[in-house]
């Protein structure tokens, strides 16, 4: 049963992994690009969201 899989995909992030340092400094990057000011606490503004909601905060 198992010598047919040829590959498996495990999601860690949030378990062994943490990446919202990386997308919040994605964030900051992306303002600081485009001559936007952000507050100290964006953060806690995005935390929580999904990637499609914090697309349209920045739309907005």
């Amino acid at each position: 049963m198992l010598s047919n899989i040829k590959a498996a995909i495990f999601d860690v992030d949030g378990t062994l992994l943490d990446s919202n340092g990386v997308w919040h400094q994605i964030d900051i990057d992306f303002m600081k690009e485009r001559n936007m000011s952000h507050p100290d606490n964006l953060q806690n503004w995005l935390d929580g969201l999904s990637f499609n909601q914090v697309a349209e905060f920045f739309h907005e």
